[in-house]
Parts: C-alpha cells; sequence; structure tokens
C-alpha cells in the first residue's frame, strides 16, 4: 500500500527550503563589520585610533607648547580622550574630554594641516546640531613642580585635538568610520 503525503505539506517543505535562513546575530556593536565586510570593526577602528593617536608629540604653534601623552579609552561608542599640554615656560595642562560617538557630526570632522614645518595639525569634531554633549574636564600643573594649581570643566559642542600631519587625514578617516558604526548622524542645514 502507497501512502500518499497531501500537497499540502509538500509545497510548505519545498517553500521552507527555498527560503534564506538568517541566523540571530549575538555579536555586539563592537563586533559588526561595516557595511562592506572588508571594512574594520569598530573595535580595530578604535584601538587603530589609539594606538596612533599616543604616537603624537608635536608642538603647538598656538600656545607655544606640545601636545604629548595623548591616551584613548573606549567602551563600545563612549569615549575618554585625556591629553596634556606643555605650555613652554608655564605650565602643564591635562584635558579630558568624554563623549558617545553617536554624538559626533560625521560631516564636521576635518583636518588642518599646520601653516608651519614642524607643528601640529589638527583634528576638528562638533557635535549633531551643535548641541553641548562633549563633556571636558581640565587641570593645570605649575610648570616644573607638578603642583595643582587650577581644575574646571564644562559641557561643550566641539574640540579639536592635534596630530602628526602624516596621519591628519588617516585620522579624519577613521573617525568618520567610527561615527557610522555607531549611528552618527549629520547635521542637515535647511539653506
Amino acid at each position: 500500500m502507497k501512502t500518499r503525503i497531501p500537497a499540502a505539506i509538500v509545497v510548505l517543505c519545498l517553500f521552507s527550503f527555498a527560503l534564506p535562513f538568517y541566523p540571530q546575530s549575538t555579536t555586539s556593536k563592537t563586533q559588526q563589520p561595516g557595511p562592506n565586510t572588508a571594512e574594520p570593526t569598530l573595535t580595530e577602528t578604535l584601538d587603530w585610533i589609539k594606538t596612533k593617536i599616543g604616537l603624537t608629540n608635536c608642538t603647538d604653534e598656538l600656545i607655544s607648547g606640545t601636545h604629548e601623552g595623548f591616551l584613548l579609552d573606549f567602551n563600545e561608542c563612549s569615549i575618554t580622550l585625556p591629553f596634556w599640554i606643555n605650555i613652554f615656560n608655564f605650565c602643564t595642562e591635562k584635558n579630558i574630554y568624554i563623549f558617545k560617538i553617536n554624538d559626533i557630526d560625521y560631516s564636521s570632522i576635518k583636518y588642518q594641516a599646520p601653516t608651519k614645518a614642524n607643528t601640529c595639525g589638527y583634528i576638528y569634531l562638533s557635535t549633531v546640531k551643535s548641541d553641548y554633549l562633549i563633556e571636558k574636564r581640565w587641570e593645570a600643573y605649575k610648570y616644573n613642580t607638578n603642583s595643582l594649581e587650577k581644575t574646571g570643566g564644562g559641557k561643550e559642542n566641539s574640540f579639536k585635538f592635534a596630530c602628526s600631519p602624516e596621519l591628519g587625514e588617516r585620522f579624519v578617516k577613521a573617525w568618520k568610520h567610527a561615527v557610522k558604526l555607531c549611528g552618527g548622524k549629520e547635521t542637515k542645514e535647511i539653506f
């Protein structure tokens, strides 16, 4: 005796094999690749920035001092960026910026090349719609004594940091990639 399989079951089985299987992703934002799978993940991007930003040690023509000691700490899309500025014969200032990458306006990330040889270039970052979302803390230490003179802080809508000229455009590309991976936006001007 032949057993007949109802046509509806046959169609259902064939249809289920025709549908693609999409497994649930269990990776975090830091492990997800960019839209093009050849692009670095957020963790790889921020590790690159962390390594390269630590190499910055240049003379700042605006303050007659040097930028050094950049450190970058991150947890997914949250950043803590402290760095030191030695203002010649005056003081050492420690600046700490704390922000979320997705608060940065993608279109605001720019590099300004140095105007004199052997000086720093600058990376500029601003928040979306110029909201005051970047926390800044600073400490000033007396020159040659390391005694704390002043402290302060507040909220800002932009900041700049010095970088060596050979890395300027690469920093822009890396920061923009990180903003994109964290879901950052652009401020759209109406006119």
